[in-house]
């Protein structure tokens, strides 16, 4: 579970906070969300041209939609460490981001 819980929330939190200047990060952001409109769109056509259901739809969307989410908590961050220069400001800042992300997850997914 642990894992999992790097690999969908972690990884694409800190690939945004990797971007050396606001041009990388819009252009970064701007990828991710083309893939997701595309996604979402294949998903939806997918889904009213087949008359059954598996239920694995579902499970695709919340894989897509957890990473889409921890990509915008982290371009977010990202945008308020570039405002703050300080050094030891931008670290605290990505550190509290990353720990209260995946927290905020675990606590809404077993309320």
């Amino acid at each position: 579970m642990a894992l999992q819980i790097l690999l969908l929330l972690l990884v694409p939190y800190a690939m945004p906070l990797l971007m050396p200047s606001w041009r990388w990060l819009l252009a970064y952001t701007m990828a991710v969300a083309l893939l997701v409109t595309l996604y979402f769109t294949a998903w939806y056509y997918a889904l009213m041209a087949t008359p059954t259901r598996t239920g694995l739809e579902g499970i695709g969307l919340a894989l897509v939609l957890s990473a889409a989410i921890s990509t915008a908590i982290g371009a977010i961050v990202r945008v308020v460490t570039l405002v703050a220069k300080e050094r030891s400001v931008v670290i605290g800042i990505s550190i509290l981001g990353a720990i209260l992300l995946p927290f905020a997850v675990l606590v809404w997914a077993n309320r």
